[in-house]
């Protein structure tokens, strides 16, 4: 199950990034537990489910980061548009770390969002 989630989420990403973010996170989270051999279906729910709110939540963010810089960009620059990814990929990745672990419980810290920021 979790890894048909991520193959299709990443299929998705581009074109739906709040279901694609949703279904490659929920899968990437579900994946992780289920690997370590000792989850209950309640907890690989709980996961599943924050993955899927937190991918959500990050690929919507984004998006709203790529729509707002691509009109930034010169017409042709690849350099331009290499800025828009990389800061909507971060915007993206730092939003769904915080809202992840403001779901699990945990704090939010800046060597998380750091790490979030450069993966």
């Amino acid at each position: 199950i979790s890894v048909v989630s991520g193959i299709t989420g990443a299929c998705l990403i581009t074109t739906c990034p709040m279901l694609g973010g949703a279904l490659l996170s929920s899968g990437v989270n579900g994946f992780q537990l289920a690997s370590q051999g000792n989850s209950t279906w309640d907890q690989f729910g709980k996961t599943v489910g924050i993955g899927a709110v937190a991918g959500a939540i990050g690929g919507g963010a984004a998006k709203l980061t790529a729509t707002q810089l691509a009109p930034l960009v010169r017409n042709g620059s690849v350099l331009g548009q290499l800025g828009v990814n990389v800061a909507a990929g971060t915007t993206g990745a730092v939003t769904g770390t915080a809202v992840s672990a403001k779901l699990n419980g945990d704090e939010i810290t800046w060597n998380a969002i750091r790490k979030a920021a450069v993966v």
